[in-house]
């Protein structure tokens, strides 16, 4: 499934911090949260961090993410813990998927996903600020699908596309994951 987002003209004319990919390395886990997982292992958004020093502390509304990437990080995680609630909560109201039913899509999307897909390993490209509400972050992502029939069991092959995430802040400063457009072109199994 592929979406679209339609890039303004000021996101084109935006100032970007460009750089090195940063490699956020990989983890293991099938998108729900691991018994014992705890503050002291390692976040799987990849930053090498401790969970509890970082998404973690989002995770438990401890701390609001400062940035739009440290609010991605976050979401990432949120994925491979299975933390439904997160996702839902970080998701800006003008997303396609919180419009539609009020919410009810966009529940389903995100439970299907953690339950489907195991996140091998997160690389930031791009963070691209806008302006002090509006952001682009644009990362790479490898993943394994589970339950493959036929052939496609045969190896739980890794999996990869790029997205380019679009993030407002809300009225109270939050930031929020308004949309974004996936690449599945450069998509290989690795």
């Amino acid at each position: 499934r592929r979406r679209r987002m339609m890039l303004c003209s000021a996101a084109q004319q935006s100032k970007k911090k460009k750089g090195a990919a940063r490699d956020s390395g990989g983890f293991g886990g099938f998108g729900i949260a691991k018994q014992g997982s705890t503050p002291k292992t390692t976040c799987p958004c990849g930053s090498r961090k401790l969970y509890g020093d970082c998404c973690g502390k989002y995770h438990t509304k401890k701390a609001l993410p400062k940035t739009a990437e440290e609010l991605m990080r976050s979401r990432y995680a949120a994925y491979a813990k299975g933390l439904v609630e997160y996702i839902v909560d970080t998701t800006h109201p003008d997303n396609p998927l919180a419009q539609k039913d009020g919410g009810v899509s966009l529940r389903k999307d995100v439970i299907a996903t953690c339950k489907k897909i195991s996140w091998d390993k997160l690389v930031v490209l791009e963070t691209e600020n806008v302006s002090e509400n509006e952001a682009y972050v644009t990362f790479q992502t490898y993943f394994k699908v589970k339950g493959q029939q036929g052939q496609r069991s045969q190896g739980f092959h890794t999996q990869s596309f790029v997205e380019k995430s679009r993030f407002l802040k809300s009225s109270d400063g939050v930031w929020l994951y308004e949309n974004g457009e996936q690449d599945w072109e450069g998509n290989q199994w690795v």
